[in-house]
């Protein structure tokens, strides 16, 4: 098949982490979202597990602040190392479990994970707010069916894509918004 045929799947994720008290946000000085992927095949389809991994450099508020949602049990950031400037960097992986049909692949080194658009707000000096489009490329825009020999019992393959898009899709959203909420 020719790369005229190949398309992709995008998503969208909303995600929310939580600074703890001695760790909030005066200014964020970098911030970027890079996926962390392993992509595998497997008899029946392809598995595209990791993390979309965030790091970042902000300055702390010289000020203690003062929290209502000191005793909540919201997702806080993995890992924050203040340095004595007052400056702090700060990293955390939102996981990645992608299964996709392998009849929807035809060449493995044309699937990739990318990132199309990121952005962030900070509502508040503990709560930071992603966005960002996700996408999977190297996949044909509808399942390609493999006609397989009669006589070994194999039949034709043929799934309806909307309905795979939509479990796609329940699957990333549980996996991310279970490690996230």
């Amino acid at each position: 098949m020719s790369q005229d045929n190949l398309s992709g799947l995008r998503f969208s994720v909303e995600e929310s982490v939580w600074f703890q008290k001695g760790q909030e946000v005066s200014q964020l000085l970098s911030i970027s979202l890079e996926p962390q992927v392993a992509i595998q095949e497997y008899d029946q389809y392809v598995s595209i597990r990791g993390a979309l991994l965030l790091t970042g450099e902000y300055e702390t508020l010289e000020e203690e602040a003062h929290s209502l949602r000191e005793y909540t049990n919201e997702k806080h950031v993995e890992s924050v190392l203040v340095r004595e400037d007052g400056t702090a960097e700060l990293s955390h992986a939102f996981p990645v479990d992608i299964t996709i049909p392998k009849n929807r692949i035809q060449n493995m080194e044309d699937v990739y994970v990318s990132i199309d658009l990121f952005d962030y707000e900070l509502p508040e000096s503990d709560c930071l707010q992603l966005m960002a489009d996700l996408s999977i490329t190297g996949l044909y825009g509808e399942q390609q069916s493999h006609v397989r020999e009669e006589e070994k019992g194999w039949a034709e393959i043929e799934e309806p894509e909307a309905e795979y898009e939509e479990e796609l899709e329940a699957s990333y959203r549980n996996t991310a918004v279970e490690e996230v909420e």
